[in-house]
């Protein structure tokens, strides 16, 4: 009898209050709607990339002067006829599953820079230090020379990923490096520039890592004079 009370009071609860009910469920509804909405947008950009100029004892680059501290930049200088190592740090700014990553310059395809294997001095012992098309079935290069490897690695936002390209110059010229990555509902994509030049050469790119330091983030304008927080490509 005491069931049968209960489903009686829930009946003629739902039965004057259907309005209410209803008004919530549209509600949910839009909020999930929204949610997945603003998720699709971010996806566009979900992740941070920058090039990322390493501490000289960690690694040696044959392009930049190092020191004590990390930089990150935005632009690249590289001798022309040379085959460099590129690296990259990627910070995501949501959640997600990557699929496939590819890494691209613009220009003519007979004199652009390219990536023609994976190298990544992070990782000192592993598989994932190198790569190449002619030794990982998951490693490719299409015929605009895009470079791509296919994973499947779940993101997590605000973890800091390091990845690197051993990347042949041939002509000067500047080139729009354009680092996409894929998700199973969207593709992302960051550009980035590389400018080649022949030797010698000498030009000074500021550097942004410290933006990333929220108490450093403040002091942005005396950041931007500092010389110590520029990168000086030879």
């Amino acid at each position: 009898m005491d069931i049968i009370a209960f489903l009686e009071e829930m009946g003629d609860f739902l039965t004057s209050n259907w309005q209410t009910i209803f008004a919530v469920l549209i509600a949910l509804g839009i909020v999930g709607f929204l949610r997945q909405l603003y998720r699709q947008y971010k996806l566009k950009n979900p992740v941070e990339i920058h090039f990322l100029i390493p501490r000289k004892d960690h690694w040696r680059v044959n392009y930049a002067k190092q020191d004590e501290r990390e930089h990150l930049v935005d632009e690249l200088v590289l001798p022309s006829n040379s085959s460099c190592l590129v690296l990259m740090w990627y910070k995501p700014k949501i959640n997600y599953h990557e699929n496939e990553r590819y890494f691209e310059c613009s220009g003519n395809l007979k004199t652009k820079p390219r990536a023609i294997k994976v190298f990544n001095p992070f990782v000192i012992e592993g598989k994932q230090r190198k790569g190449s098309p002619k030794t990982d079935e998951n490693h490719y290069r299409d015929w605009w020379e895009a470079y791509h490897v296919c994973l499947e690695r779940d993101r997590i936002k605000d973890e800091v990923y390091a990845g690197g390209f051993i990347v042949k110059t041939y002509d000067e010229g500047e080139y729009d490096t354009k680092i996409f990555v894929h998700t199973p509902s969207r593709l992302g994509k960051a550009v980035l520039r590389i400018k080649v030049k022949n030797k010698p050469f000498s030009e000074t790119v500021p550097c942004i890592r410290y933006k990333q330091d929220k108490i450093l983030k403040r002091l942005k304008r005396k950041l931007k004079h500092d010389k110590k927080h520029n990168v000086v490509f030879t």
